[in-house]
C-alpha cells in the first residue's frame, strides 16, 4: 500500500505471452508444457517497476518454451 501510494507500481509479468521487443531481461528454457510457438513467462527473477509511468528497474524473467 505505501509502496502504491508513493507512486511505484509493480508490473504483474507472471504468465504473459512474451514478445519480441520486450524490455525485461530474459531468460529462455525448455518447457514441454508450453504449446509449440509458444512463449510464455512462467518466472520473475526481479520484478518491474515503475515510478509516475515510466520504468526504473526492468523485470529479469524466465521465459518458458516448447523447442
Amino acid at each position: 500500500e505505501e509502496f502504491n501510494d508513493s507512486g511505484y507500481q509493480l508490473e504483474d509479468l507472471l504468465g504473459k505471452k512474451y514478445m519480441d521487443g520486450m524490455k525485461v531481461e530474459a531468460r529462455f528454457v525448455d518447457n514441454p508444457n508450453i504449446p509449440k510457438g509458444e512463449e510464455i513467462i512462467t518466472d520473475v527473477l526481479r520484478p518491474q517497476i515503475i515510478f509516475k509511468g515510466v520504468v526504473v528497474q526492468f523485470a529479469k524473467v524466465e521465459v518458458g518454451k516448447s523447442y
